[in-house]
C-alpha cells in the first residue's frame, strides 16, 4: 500500500471510531512515535531570555544565594498567615 492510500485508509478507520478510549490510545501510540522521531529538547524552545534567567537562578543558587525550599514555603506561609 502507498503512502497515500494508507493515510487515507488510517484516516477512514479512525473517522469511524466512536469509543473515546481507543480514539486516546491512537493518540497516544502516534504523539510517542512522533516525538521519538523528532525529539525536540523544551528547553530549545524557551526564549533565550528564560534560558539565561534560569541559567542565573542555577547559579546562584550553587553559589549560596538561594534558601532551601522547606524555608521558602515557610516565609511564604508567614506572609499569607497560613501558620
Amino acid at each position: 500500500m502507498e503512502t497515500t492510500e494508507l493515510k487515507s485508509a488510517l484516516i477512514g478507520l479512525i473517522e469511524s471510531i466512536e469509543d473515546n478510549k481507543v480514539l486516546n490510545a491512537i493518540y497516544i501510540l502516534l504523539t510517542k512515535q512522533f516525538s521519538a522521531e523528532y525529539k525536540v529538547d523544551f528547553w530549545d524552545e524557551l526564549p533565550e531570555e528564560i534560558q539565561k534567567d534560569i541559567d542565573n537562578a542555577i547559579n546562584e543558587g550553587k553559589s549560596g544565594k538561594g534558601i532551601a525550599h522547606k524555608e521558602a514555603m515557610k516565609q511564604i506561609k508567614e506572609k499569607l498567615e497560613l501558620l
